[in-house]
């Protein structure tokens, strides 16, 4: 009953950390030791929309669980 809502949960979050990887590596090259690393996540963390996007994501994955939810027990 649960399941989709809890995949849009766990899975908007993981693919936008994913994209943004994925467009910081595009402008940078791959960090090759621990601190690079350190330095190349932490600049993810504070690219312009990524913390206002993760929260739209996460808003519509509780907002969309909530509705599919409240369908399947008003249904049952």
């Amino acid at each position: 009953m649960y399941a989709w809502s809890t995949a849009v949960f766990i899975m908007e979050p993981i693919n936008h950390f994913k994209s943004h990887v994925d467009i910081m590596s595009k402008f940078y090259e791959w960090p090759r030791t621990r601190s690079e690393y350190n330095i190349f996540f932490k600049e993810v963390f504070r690219l312009p929309d990524f913390w206002p996007e993760l929260f739209k994501k996460v808003a519509f994955g509780l907002v969309s669980g909530a509705g599919d939810v409240g369908v399947k027990l008003a249904a049952w």
